[in-house]
């Protein structure tokens, strides 16, 4: 609209300068002919006192009218100007136009999940990463595993011998069954020691295996065996009968020392 205003200004300028001009030039063809007639008049003398009075007095009259006309005119241009100027203002006034305040809205930020991370299976390479049941580590060439636990009865144990030895009051006898596979090539053997094996738990001390129960079927033996092949057999250990997390570890003279758990769970009763 400010544009529009500007433009308005000067049309309505030149309009006015046009009015003055008319007025100028017919007041400039009646000073000419007023100016002839008079020459003409002058050329008698009765009409030379005459003319001059007539002449001075249309002189004073067209002065006046014409100053008339340009004060008008004058006051026309400052008025239509004035006008302009007072509207181009206006325009050009900003609009006091309320802003509305934005509403804050409290948007909860998203909760993160937390990604699981993939739980690898434990190496058995210390008591923390104990291999579970149903899994085998590898030392020496071999893969172990605890392939059962059995509980035998004082009946069972005596039936087998007489001398067998009873567990302590408030301790039981366990019997941890161990598979080991020969890793190495058909033409190798691996060897295995049931002195290297030793038993822990939640009471955190070191259980070693009975050596003096005899007379029952398929315990671990010191065995060499070809590449290929699996031994199986049962190692002897007194515990105390509330003592759980039991880990079975083997560590051979020339190796790496590795960690089986022994669950209770299944645990066979032999009677």
């Amino acid at each position: 609209m400010s544009e529009n205003t500007e433009k308005a200004q000067p049309s309505k300028v030149r309009k006015v300068l046009r009015v003055v001009l008319a007025i100028v030039g017919g007041l400039f063809v009646c000073v000419c002919a007023l100016v002839g007639w008079m020459i003409y008049d002058m050329s008698t003398p009765e009409g030379q006192a005459t003319a001059t009075e007539r002449a001075v007095q249309r002189t004073v009259d067209a002065v006046a009218e014409a100053t008339a006309q340009v004060y008008a005119s004058q006051t026309a241009v400052v008025v239509a100007t004035n006008s302009a100027i007072a509207t181009a203002t206006e325009l050009a006034r900003p609009t006091n136009t309320a802003t509305p305040i934005p509403t804050i809205t409290n948007t909860p930020l998203p909760t993160a999940t937390p990604t699981p991370k993939p739980s690898a299976t434990p190496d058995g390479r210390s008591r923390e990463q104990a291999a579970p049941p149903g899994f085998t580590v590898v030392s020496e060439d071999m893969a172990l595993g605890v392939a059962q636990v059995s509980e035998p009865t004082q009946d069972y144990l005596q039936r087998a011998n007489m001398f067998n030895p009873s567990p302590e009051q408030g301790n039981r006898t366990l019997m941890v069954t161990v598979a080991a596979t020969c890793l190495k090539d058909a033409n190798d053997t691996c060897a295995i020691y049931p002195s290297d094996f030793e038993l822990f738990g939640s009471a955190g001390i070191i259980h070693r295996r009975i050596i003096n129960i005899v007379s029952v079927p398929d315990e671990l033996d010191d065995v060499e065996f070809f590449g290929g092949a699996t031994v199986e057999g049962w190692l002897a250990f007194e515990v105390d009968r509330d003592e759980t997390d039991l880990i079975l570890t083997y560590e051979p003279l020339f190796g790496t020392q590795v960690y089986l758990q022994v669950s209770l769970d299944d645990v066979e009763i032999l009677r």
